[in-house]
């Protein structure tokens, strides 16, 4: 395999260099942190979790949180004493499928009946259902039948609920005490909850990221968190929940979905106030394994690649999940070096006064174009990508949230990073003509060279989010789509980039996302690289992908680690001031080492 991972070592080491000058600390120890991690942390049983999640009914959300609560304890002792910061899970309630179907029935809707009665009356056979599996498709009548039957009936029943003065939840003894607690210190803390969904997703083999609701920023009163629970627990037979399932292959689509409810203090900014800049809360997903490139995949290496990514921005998380907020990027390695990618972040989004809203707010002219996070919170992390793969056995996909004056990183959610088996070709084009052009890539979806000659082979859309709704609208042939052109740039880790990378769909994003209409018009075809972001217009008789091959247009295999040659470089000293460059791999390499030179002589 050919690979430009030199490119990245040179980036990470220079920018190791000036850390070392800013941060002397924990950089100094970090080896003997992720030594000492490996010493004791344990590895966590699968069986242990599927105990929690599954035979308790609690989620395998609930059932990570339960179990990184052991973790933190373990990796707070190692970093403690080498730095000010501390990792806390934020208090949480879990609410059992059991007690949610319990409630439900104690007022007339049995969910599991209806369910039942549906599946029978919509796939009356099992070819019916085979066709399902088959084609990736399920009929509208179906979801119809979920919205009037249960999803509905959920809804009013919660909210029935949430305006009766006298009901309750009709949780156990412990649950209901615990229940009670929450919300009187969350309200003390004038802060909000999270009511978030905990079934069968963050599973090893099912992420269904972004699948099942989250509501954000509700109130800590009984009704508010009742309508909420509502929302969580009718999301479970939604549309989009089923439909991502069956994208990612979950044979367990026609079994009743688990309904358990996780309610948790919200953590950041208090509602529709006025935060003092150092009390801005930063927020981000870090994927301990850079999912694209795998190369515990390529090579069948048992331990993972090394390099971890960290997406962060200002504000509440659900601005970085959902693709709306722009984020700093930063690759680590595993020997505590890494490199930064600084966008500009005008915006966050934060509590409103209103239960259940989230708000677009301007961040402060000083913060928008310095990195979100600082070395030591990055090296932190790091530390923690250590302890989670030492715990879990497998690379994790982890929410944090920083409160920077505390000194507090809270871990929001924990769950494991699902590999899709690809299906595709690594491959890439031999030489990349005049004439072609170059998009960035969010997710190469296993690296192949696609081939597009008409308007159905991608979907072409502003943001990531328009193109997820035009990939998962009724009706659509999702088959028949090669890529996904964005014209918003999108985090890698967010639901989205999540969702379209399970189904194997490589995400590209091209500044002009209208311009592949007119190039297939006058060229018949497009080949595109999606190790490199690379676009040539083809113009000869169409092909397959191995005659291609064959011909060494194409070649197999992988040119390039797929991350994009984009990095962030100091401009002058104090890591305030920073530019971007894309260029080829060589030519990156040139310019640190004449920059690292040139920033030697001036210390």
């Amino acid at each position: 395999m050919r690979s430009s991972f030199l490119s990245i070592c040179i980036g990470v080491l220079v920018f190791g260099q000036y850390h070392l000058v800013f941060s002397t600390g924990i950089l100094q120890d970090f080896s003997q942190i992720q030594a000492a991690l490996e010493k004791t942390v344990m590895p966590i049983k699968q069986t242990d979790l599927d105990i929690i999640a599954e035979k308790n009914g609690y989620g395998y959300k609930a059932a990570n949180l339960f179990s990184l609560k052991q973790l933190l304890k373990i990796v707070n002792a190692q970093i403690n004493v080498r730095t000010h910061y501390s990792f806390i899970v934020p208090d949480f309630v879990a609410i059992s499928s059991d007690q949610t179907q319990k409630l439900l029935l104690s007022r007339g809707v049995d969910v599991a009946k209806q369910w039942q009665k549906i599946i029978h009356e919509v796939f009356p056979d099992e070819a019916s259902k085979t066709m399902v599996f088959k084609e990736k498709h399920l009929p509208q009548i179906f979801f119809t039948k979920l919205n009037t039957l249960i999803i509905n009936p959920i809804k009013s029943t919660f909210n029935a609920i949430a305006e009766d003065n006298k009901a309750d939840l009709r949780l156990d003894q412990q649950a209901d005490h615990l229940f009670k607690k929450l919300i009187k210190e969350v309200g003390e803390k004038n802060q909000r909850c999270m009511v978030r969904s905990s079934g069968r997703e963050d599973t090893t083999e099912l992420a269904n990221a972004g699948g099942n609701e989250t509501v954000a920023n509700v109130m800590p009163k009984f009704s508010s968190i009742s309508r909420a629970i509502g929302i969580v627990v009718g999301s479970y037979f939604s549309e989009k929940s089923l439909l991502q399932r069956l994208g990612a292959g979950d044979t367990t689509i026609f079994d009743l979905p688990m309904m358990p409810v996780l309610v948790q203090e919200m953590v950041g900014e208090a509602p529709d106030g006025m935060t003092p800049e150092d009390a801005i809360p930063r927020c981000g997903v870090m994927f301990t394994e850079e999912p694209e490139g795998g190369l515990s995949r390529i090579t069948n290496y048992e331990k993972t690649s090394g390099i971890s990514v960290i997406q962060a921005s200002y504000g509440h998380n659900e601005g970085v999940v959902n693709s709306i907020v722009s984020v700093d990027t930063y690759y680590t390695i595993d020997s505590g070096y890494w490199f930064p990618v600084i966008r500009s972040k005008l915006f966050r989004l934060a509590p409103g006064a209103q239960s259940g809203q989230l708000v677009r707010k301007e961040n402060p002219a000083s913060m928008r174009k310095i990195p979100a996070l600082s070395p030591e919170e990055v090296l932190i992390l790091s530390v923690l990508a250590s302890g989670l793969e030492r715990f879990y056995q497998r690379p994790m996909d982890v929410e944090f949230v920083i409160n920077r004056k505390e000194k507090l990183i809270a871990i929001v959610q924990a769950r494991p990073i699902v590999h899709p088996v690809y299906a595709v070709q690594h491959s890439y084009l031999a030489k990349i003509p005049k004439g072609a052009f170059a998009g960035e890539v969010i997710g190469a979806a296993g690296g192949s060279v696609h081939i597009l000659s008409n308007k159905t082979d991608f979907i072409a859309a502003k943001t990531i989010g328009e193109a997820l709704s035009v990939y998962q609208q009724p009706g659509f042939n999702r088959s028949s789509v090669e890529c996904i052109l964005i014209g918003k740039h999108a985090p890698s880790t967010s639901h989205e980039a999540t969702t379209f990378r399970s189904e194997s769909k490589p995400v590209i994003f091209l500044s002009d996302y209208k311009r592949l209409d007119s190039i297939l018009e006058q060229n018949g075809s497009v080949l595109v690289d999606t190790q490199r972001g690379a676009f040539v217009p083809y113009q000869g008789a169409l092909k397959k992908l191995k005659e291609f091959i064959s011909e060494n247009i194409v070649v197999t295999g992988w040119v390039q680690y797929p991350i994009p040659a984009l990095l962030s470089l100091v401009a002058r000293r104090g890591m305030r001031h920073f530019f971007s460059v894309t260029k080829q791999a060589s030519a990156i390499e040139g310019l640190l080492l004449l920059v690292n030179k040139e920033y030697v002589k001036k210390e």
